[in-house]
């Protein structure tokens, strides 16, 4: 049982006041059913709504967060091109021209990134395309994932490049496509076009470092302890119409930007992402190995068909199970579990096979010090026998030289017990250790395990002390003293 509680103690004390507070959590992991999760990604996405719903009217259930990667989970890292925060822009002049993707010219083609989507609503992201002209000239041929900015301010997101020349040896002024969807629902563009005066990354020039990109919900910077500290974490504007944007871990920051990231971007796979908060995205526990620096995304700008959600709230496995089972064309992965049952699994593994190792030793040290004392008071005991016999000879009572033996024994283990205490809170700072004292359940923890080890003390005194008590008052002043 004391090896038990001592785990426990080991286990809570390596955490750090992050890796504590998400120990509370629940956590239940779900997947869209593969045929509409590659095939009809919008009914992927009502099936992610429809759980969210079904969790948040959960009673107890009191806020929730979608991540598609867990904290402790092996995390993949990707490569970025990196946009620099740019201290002012330039000017371009290109022609503005407005493009209707259902009645597109036989003259223009297709020759980079994408054409427009449905998705490109009106009042969302302006995208636009450049011609090839403009792209070699303006961006040295990769463009693809910078911005534009319209003499209104309006940003203008570069998604795809086309060929509008009409014979081989035509050279197309430089041009900017808009798409006709959005133009006419808002405020004629103006002109001219400025971008961004950051040094011009090539398309094969990759960060310094791995990222890995993580798709979370606004409320996770809340929930999971770990709020921005430079620039601002997401709100319900960052939705699927938006622009992209990101928040980086402060690794990542530095890896990538130097430091300096708000108003940078980084370019990838899923497009241009503007960083627009950094975050410290501490360690669960102090023996953690540092992992692939993480971007963070929008949950609703990132489809993830695999997700996790975490629920803060206690003993709701059963019914969050219970919730998602009522949800079509999805599964849960597995039975929804507290947040520390995954933990322990994964990020603070290291912590639980070290406390395991510290337990062994701690009994191993336990029982070396029940035979260091036994051996130290029947020495005491051999060197008083001749006291002892005098004192039995002259009418004491076998209790009190047991009382006596029993004081000695309890004053070598209270002056260890001292040094020990003072030792340890000399070390706890200095380890970077936290023994919970800054919660009230750590706080309760922590004094019944003081109660634990005065417990455990008191049964050390009296194992090591029996056997010499024993033959103190079994001695025999006569033979004693005919010996002397």
């Amino acid at each position: 049982m004391l090896a038990v509680i001592g785990r426990i103690d080991l286990n809570r004390s390596l955490r750090t006041a992050r890796g504590a507070a998400l120990a509370n959590l629940t956590v239940a992991r779900v997947a869209v059913d593969p045929p509409i999760a590659y095939g009809r990604p919008r009914d992927g996405r009502a099936y992610l709504d429809t759980v969210e719903q079904k969790v948040v009217a959960v009673a107890g259930a009191e806020n929730v967060a979608w991540l598609s990667l867990l904290p402790g989970s092996r995390s993949v890292g990707g490569e970025y091109r990196v946009e620099p925060p740019a201290p002012y822009t330039r000017q371009l002049d290109l022609d503005l021209r407005i493009l209707d993707p259902d009645a597109l010219p036989d003259s223009i083609i297709p020759a980079g990134g994408r054409v427009f989507y449905s998705t490109d609503r009106p009042g969302g992201c302006l995208v636009a395309i450049l011609n090839q002209t403009a792209a070699e000239r303006d961006f040295a041929g990769a463009p693809l994932g910078r911005t534009l900015q319209a003499a209104d301010g309006r940003e203008v997101a570069i998604v795809g490049i086309v060929d509008d020349r009409t014979s081989e040896t035509d050279v197309p002024a430089p041009a900017v496509y808009l798409y006709s969807r959005q133009v006419p629902a808002l405020t004629a563009i103006r002109t001219p076009f400025y971008s961004k005066a950051a040094d011009i990354v090539a398309a094969e020039s990759p960060t310094s470092g791995m990222l890995a990109t993580v798709a979370v919900s606004p409320t996770y910077f809340d929930i999971l302890q770990d709020p921005a500290i430079e620039g601002r974490a997401f709100d319900e504007g960052d939705d699927g119409g938006a622009c992209g944007v990101a928040v980086i871990s402060e690794a990542g920051a530095q890896m990538a930007f130097g430091g300096n990231a708000i108003g940078g971007a980084l370019i990838g796979g899923g497009g241009r992402a503007e960083i627009v908060g950094v975050t410290r995205a501490f360690a669960l526990g102090i023996a953690q190995r540092p992992d692939v620096p993480w971007v963070f995304r929008p949950f609703a700008q990132t489809y993830q068909p695999r997700s996790a959600l975490v629920v803060r709230g206690h003993d709701l496995e059963r019914r969050l199970d219970e919730a998602i089972a009522t949800v079509p064309n999805g599964s849960e992965l597995e039975p929804a579990s507290s947040m520390q049952a995954f933990l322990l699994r994964t990020a603070l593994a290291p912590e639980r096979i070290a406390s395991a190792l510290v337990t062994v030793c701690a009994l191993l040290a336990l029982a070396l010090s029940v035979a260091g004392l036994q051996g130290a008071m029947t020495d005491h005991v051999a060197r008083r026998k001749r006291e002892l016999a005098v004192r039995l000879a002259m009418g004491a009572r076998p209790p009190h030289l047991a009382a006596g033996i029993l004081g000695h024994g309890v004053r070598l283990v209270l002056g260890g017990t001292v040094v020990g205490l003072a030792a340890s809170a000399v070390m706890l700072p200095v380890l970077g250790l936290n023994p919970g004292l800054d919660t009230l359940s750590g706080a309760t923890t922590v004094a019944a395990s003081v109660g634990a080890a005065l417990a455990a003390l008191a049964g050390l005194v009296a194992m090591a002390c029996a056997l010499p008590v024993w033959r103190a008052i079994a001695v025999d002043p006569r033979t004693v003293l005919q010996s002397e």
